[in-house]
């Protein structure tokens, strides 16, 4: 049976280009992977399309990363568009993109909420968080030694505290068994670090929707943050309740 003719680019020169990297010659590869060398050079000319099976089986002969043959590239990448595809692998499901993305590995979990806090953050995405502290299992240790390493401990430890204050307002059996604990340590770890390192009288992190707000603006949104954000010092103009509502939709569903 003809095999198909791939539709969504080709895959020739990433097949080459990994062969020739690797050191070994069409022969070579067909004798360590079983696949005829009259297929493997159709498939390097684009002439005929691998079959899964066969894409496997040569990435493994290689010890070259699937998403390679798939995209060309070795690795998911760190912008946003590649942050949000990790976070719907992690359960937001209500947030596309504009393209979707083919990743490559599954990020953990601890060291993707480290790193999307450490910097500038769509406010639907930063409501959702909390709610993917109480819906994924996490090790609590490593998720601070991620923060610590992006400079966000003080982020995640709010963020800690807002899950348990959302917790107790969802159904029972809404968030995984452990959640508590692990929140516990964080947010108490967290707020250590951060007494220990308190800024100057009036200083915070701001978090508002307006990344370019003025210094006014940004002491307004302080002002109007509540005192559960305030003690950490952050000011976000995202209310407690929309942490709650938002919870509930990635969660419940409701």
């Amino acid at each position: 049976m003809a095999r198909r003719v791939r539709k969504w680019g080709p895959i020739g020169r990433w097949l080459r280009t990994a062969r020739t990297e690797a050191g070994l010659t069409l022969r070579e590869l067909a004798t360590s992977s079983g696949i005829s060398t009259s297929s493997l050079n159709r498939f390097e000319r684009d002439e005929a399309v691998p079959g899964f099976g066969d894409v496997c089986v040569i990435a493994l002969q290689l010890g070259w990363p699937l998403l390679y043959f798939a995209t060309g590239t070795q690795r998911t990448g760190d912008d946003d568009r590649s942050l949000v595809a990790h976070l719907q692998f992690w359960g937001l499901r209500d947030i596309r993109t504009p393209e979707p993305v083919l990743l490559g590995e599954a990020r953990p979990f601890e060291e993707l909420l480290a790193k999307v806090v450490s910097r500038p953050i769509n406010q639907r995405v930063l409501a959702a968080l909390p709610a993917l502290l109480l819906r994924n299992a996490f090790d609590a240790h490593r998720l601070i030694s991620a923060a610590e390493g992006y400079g966000s401990l003080q982020r995640v430890g709010w963020l800690a505290d807002i899950a348990s204050y959302v917790s107790a307002r969802l159904p029972v059996g809404a968030s995984q068994p452990d959640a508590q604990s692990g929140l516990s340590i964080v947010a108490q770890t967290a707020a250590s670090a951060l007494h220990e390192t308190s800024s100057e009288k009036g200083e915070f992190a701001y978090l508002g929707t307006d990344p370019s707000a003025s210094k006014a603006a940004r002491l307004r949104t302080w002002e109007a943050s509540p005192p559960l954000t305030r003690r950490w010092r952050i000011a976000c103009d995202i209310g407690l309740d929309e942490f709650v509502t938002r919870a509930r939709s990635v969660l419940v569903g409701t």
